[in-house]
């Protein structure tokens, strides 16, 4: 019971930092197609702000809907499909 009260501590802290770093300007930019629009974004008028305060939804659904449409653009990225400019 200590064991698996230890593991859940450890596995909520990690999905923690995981959640965190997604949400990072620099995770956001870190793909080479993303390189013009994260340079304006730090530029711009919304430099001030972080992508998912735009671009993910309320609560576990935006969250949930977001990473899809993430996973989705990851795809076309690995396939060489990425329109560029991004629309």
């Amino acid at each position: 019971m200590v064991t698996t009260l230890v593991n859940l501590a450890i596995a909520s802290q990690v999905t923690l930092r995981v959640v965190h770093t997604m949400e990072s300007r620099q995770f956001c930019g870190s793909c080479h197609v993303m390189t013009p629009e994260t340079r304006a974004f730090t530029e711009g008028p919304h430099a001030g702000i972080l992508c998912v305060d735009c671009h993910v939804g309320a609560g576990a659904r935006g969250f949930i809907a977001s990473k899809m449409q993430g996973t989705r653009q990851l795809i076309s990225v690995l396939r060489d499909n990425v329109h560029v400019p991004i629309e």
